[in-house]
């Protein structure tokens, strides 16, 4: 288990922008050399979009996605992190 502190640590090495997006968003991973997953779920769970050996800054088209609140999980190194995107 982790705590809030490091939780938090975790989350704050991750930048998304614009954020709220309407087309492309940009993921700036700090500290790390690569993102070894990243999937976007709707609010109901379901995997919109997969992404497999990505570098530390990367950009995706959300141009499919209907404006909406979107999450996303990003694993490389070791560390799983946790986010919401707004898509306008």
């Amino acid at each position: 288990p982790t705590s809030v502190q490091e939780e938090n640590a975790l989350h704050s090495e991750i930048e998304t922008f614009p954020n709220p997006f309407s087309d492309d968003i940009y993921f700036n991973i700090k500290n790390e050399n690569r993102c070894d997953k990243l999937i976007v779920y709707d609010l109901l769970g379901n995997k919109l979009m997969h992404y497999e050996n990505l570098p530390a800054q990367f950009k995706i088209d959300g141009r499919m996605l209907l404006p909406g609140v979107y999450f996303y999980e990003i694993s490389g190194e070791g560390k799983i992190n946790n986010g919401k995107l707004v898509k306008q």
